[in-house]
């Protein structure tokens, strides 16, 4: 557990690399000016306190059939940094990132995580599929490996 000098610390760190303005970019629209832009520097800092691993994802949703969700993985292996790492090219299904974050865990190495949440098209889930939204495809046409029945 982090004691509160490690905590200013590491909101001071992040503090300077707020996701800011607006964004009329759908693919962007999962970010929000609580999520800061992963950067090596981060990475750096989060080593220097034993920090392993840090999340501005959204916690998953139990019913995996309502929700699909796309993840970033930002670590030392990421060829970019910062907005231009949060784009189609770097995303993850959740299978591939759950495994990326335990191999990372598994060899001590600092990462950040980011995701999307979409709803899922599909009889079984409660949405309006009239309103205007980035809807992932229904659960059983989803050709991506589960995990932990979330795909």
């Amino acid at each position: 557990m982090l004691n509160q000098e490690q905590v200013d610390h590491l909101n001071w760190l992040f503090e300077d690399e707020l996701i800011g303005g607006e964004n009329n970019n759908e693919e962007d629209d999962f970010k929000t000016k609580s999520a800061k832009l992963p950067s090596f520097n981060s990475l750096r800092e989060m080593g220097k306190n034993n920090m392993r691993g840090f999340s501005f994802a959204q916690n998953i949703h139990p019913n995996s059939i309502f929700y699909k969700y796309y993840w970033w993985v930002f670590s030392k292996y990421s060829q970019q940094e910062g907005e231009e790492f949060l784009t189609k090219q770097n995303m993850l299904t959740t299978s591939e990132a759950m495994k990326l974050m335990q191999e990372l865990k598994d060899e001590g190495t600092p990462f950040i995580v980011y995701n999307k949440k979409c709803p899922r098209r599909g009889e079984k889930t409660p949405f309006d599929k009239n309103k205007n939204l980035d809807w992932a495809p229904d659960y059983d046409d989803d050709i991506d490996c589960p995990w932990e029945g979330h795909k």
